[in-house]
């Protein structure tokens, strides 16, 4: 009894070694064929203007950085035709994730 125990312990052992050994082999790379094309690359969508909406949400226009960046990024926006949707929280942040 303890003979085919073993034997059974030493089979299972062996059968997980081998399972270890196949599972953490590198995949296997498709070999080139003649049928086997290069991918095509990807055509960039870029979606009209009319379509691009940009939100943006400000804690504040109490400090001369955020006035400016607002400037910035509305000029930016208007010089794409894009349309911004800007709002200033006045430090209230109930309002700033309305």
């Amino acid at each position: 009894m303890k003979i085919i125990k073993r034997i059974w312990m030493v089979a299972l052992a062996t059968m997980l070694v081998g399972v270890l050994i196949v599972g953490c082999a590198p995949a296997a790379q498709p070999t080139p064929t003649a049928t086997t094309q290069a991918p095509s690359p990807t055509p960039t969508v870029v979606p009209t203007p009319a379509t691009i909406k940009i939100g943006l949400s400000l804690a504040t226009l109490q400090e001369e950085r955020w006035v400016r960046d607002l400037d910035r990024i509305t000029q930016e926006c208007k010089d794409r035709g894009i349309e911004l949707l800007s709002q200033v929280a006045n430090m209230d942040a109930a309002k700033q994730q309305q």
